[in-house]
């Protein structure tokens, strides 16, 4: 199975990323957009979409991504910005693409904005490419 393939049919469905329902937008080699319907649990006890629904559904789209490039790929850090709120009923989206593809390690950036287009999350995160898939 290709990488691409491979990102968009096993990846982007993996059990967690099914539980949450974070959905596969698009895929294609070195980008991917995700997007989860914010659920009343997925807030906090201000009303606010939880930072940990923003930080998996951008961690989805960097695995998606970095698994469309290279050899399987595993995230190994990833650096958010939490720049904005937005309630329950509403949908983020979660945009990676790659900044940079070496064969071991890949950086990536994502961007989560609102179904309105604000900006949500900025991050970067950094991927392990694994050996000969």
């Amino acid at each position: 199975m290709d990488s691409l393939t491979f990102a968009k049919e096993v990846v982007a469905r993996d059990p967690m990323a099914r539980f949450l329902g974070i959905v596969l937008e698009e895929a294609r080699e070195g980008f991917a957009r995700l997007s989860l319907h914010i659920k009343p649990e997925y807030t906090n006890a201000l009303d606010r979409v939880h930072g940990m629904a923003v930080c998996s559904l951008a961690d989805q789209a960097v695995a998606v991504a970095s698994n469309s490039v290279n050899n399987p790929a595993l995230v190994l850090e990833t650096k958010i910005n939490y720049l904005a709120g937005t309630k329950s009923g509403r949908t983020l989206y979660a945009e990676a693409e790659s900044v940079d593809v070496k064969r071991k390690i890949s950086l990536w950036r994502v961007r989560v904005t609102d179904d309105e287009g604000v900006l949500v999350a900025s991050a970067e995160s950094l991927a392990y490419h694994k050996g000969e898939s």
